[in-house]
Formats: structure tokens, sequence, C-alpha cells
């Protein structure tokens, strides 16, 4: 029986204690895990595919290997913002805003469609349109937009459930 001295403690996840205060942690580590499986799996289909391909032109090849380094990079990236969310003295990327900016916004519209909250994501989407003045302050942002987001669209879908119980 739970008391103010011995609270009940948050639900154990894969990725530690899901907070009750940070509600999208859980769900972006899963959103970045999954989406860096994804990558690797697409770069290593694409690889095989083009590695076997005989009569093949050139340019069929070189598109497979395109993809292949598509895979590599979304991966990349992935780990990338999860390093950052588990460790936020890592070192941020130096690169360009604008693919980890579109990882996000991806992460945020499939997370609203699992959850049946499409229409909330919209908001948070269109925050990430600022730009910050470094590469640190640029992914920092996107990562506490992510976690805001995310954060905000598993209170909606909390709050929905406990109004419209699963029958």
């Amino acid at each position: 029986m739970p008391t103010p001295d011995f609270p009940t403690p948050d639900p154990r996840t894969p990725a530690g204690r899901e907070s009750r205060a940070d509600p999208g942690r859980g769900v972006a580590i899963a959103a970045l895990l999954h989406r860096l499986n994804g990558g690797l799996n697409n770069a290593a289909l694409a690889f095989e595919l083009a590695l076997s391909s005989s009569d093949n032109a050139a340019d069929d090849c070189a598109q497979t290997l395109e993809r292949g380094l598509a895979g590599v990079e979304q991966a990349s990236r992935a780990a990338t913002l999860l390093s950052l969310m588990l460790d936020p003295s890592a070192v941020a990327p130096a690169s360009s805003r604008g693919p980890y900016a579109q990882d996000v916004a991806d992460i945020l519209r499939a997370h609203a469609r699992r959850v049946g909250c499409e229409a909330d994501a919209d908001r948070h989407i269109a925050s990430l349109a600022g730009n910050g003045a470094t590469p640190a302050d640029t992914v920092e942002t996107l990562l506490i937009a992510m976690l805001t987001g995310l954060g905000a669209l598993e209170s909606r879908r909390r709050s929905v459930s406990e109004i419209h119980p699963a029958t």
C-alpha cells in the first residue's frame, strides 16, 4: 500500500523507470531505436540487392547504393539523437539541421497516428522551423521539441483513455 513516505514506484520499462513527469522519454527512446533499426535494415537490404545484381545497369546499382547510404545516415542520426538524449554532455553533431528536423517530424507524426491524435502533432512539428545559433543549440532544440511533443501526445492519449476506457 503506497504511503507518502513510500509512493507507488513508476512502472519499469526497458529504458528504465517510466517517468510520470516526462512521459515522452520512453516513447522517444523507442522511436529512435526503431528508426535506427529501420535505417540499418534498409541499408542492409539495399547493399544486398546491389551486390546480387548481375545484369542490371550501373544506374540501378548506384540508385540502390544511394538508398543504402540513406538508411545508414538515418540510423546515424537516430543514434546521435538517442546518445544526446541519454547523455546531454555528449558532443552535438556539426551537420545541418534539416535531416534531424525531418526525423523528429516523422517521429511525431508516426506517434500521433499511432495514438489517434494526428491534429495535435501539427503544432509541435511547426515548432521545428526555428534555427539555433550553433549546431549544439539546433540539435538540443530539436531534442527538446521531440520530447515535449511526444510528452504532450502521451498525456493526451492517457487523458482520452481515462475518459473512454477500452471495453
